[in-house]
């Protein structure tokens, strides 16, 4: 369970803080040996999330379909420049280390910063 006072704890996810973008959210940063390590980078902006549109959905939204099960599959489309690809990414279990500050976690994600 995640402890807001710290942002310590536990979660299943792919393993990346987003933030709100104009179209969607976008990757700020990818945790060290997450699922999502050499997939996804800082400043994809995530698109689609398994094959939903995401353009105008609320961070929460977006939040809450990267987040899962771990072992299940998640299938991300993000835009890299002018290029489009999707990626499918199994989800884990995370630690998240204590002083992450406070989140809304898609395994990780909230707004301005939420792991997912």
């Amino acid at each position: 369970e995640l402890r807001p006072s710290d942002g310590a704890g536990v979660v299943d996810g792919v393993g990346i803080v987003v933030g709100p973008a104009a179209r969607g959210a976008i990757v700020q940063s990818v945790l060290p040996g997450s699922p999502a390590e050499g997939k996804l980078a800082p400043g994809d902006v995530i698109a689609e999330v398994d094959g939903a549109d995401v353009a105008a959905a609320a961070m929460d939204d977006i939040i809450a379909r990267l987040r899962g099960s771990a072992g299940s599959t998640v299938s991300i489309t993000v835009e890299r420049g002018a290029d489009t690809s999707t990626v499918d990414v199994v989800r884990k279990r995370l630690v998240v280390p204590p002083g992450s500050g406070p989140v809304a976690i898609a395994a990780i994600g909230a707004v301005g910063g939420a792991r997912c």
